[in-house]
């Protein structure tokens, strides 16, 4: 029974992670492209 409890709290402990990512990776990769454009721009 133990072992039934800890993966599905495994399981839903991924999900979660996973709909974090999901929800902030846009954020992330428009932070990260202003991120290199401003670095480019500075070195060019």
């Amino acid at each position: 029974m133990a072992f039934v409890i800890h993966w599905s709290c495994l399981l839903y402990y991924a999900v979660y992670v996973l709909g974090f990512c999901m929800r902030n990776y846009p954020c992330y990769l428009i932070s990260v492209i202003e991120w290199s454009d401003g670095t480019a721009r500075k070195f060019r």
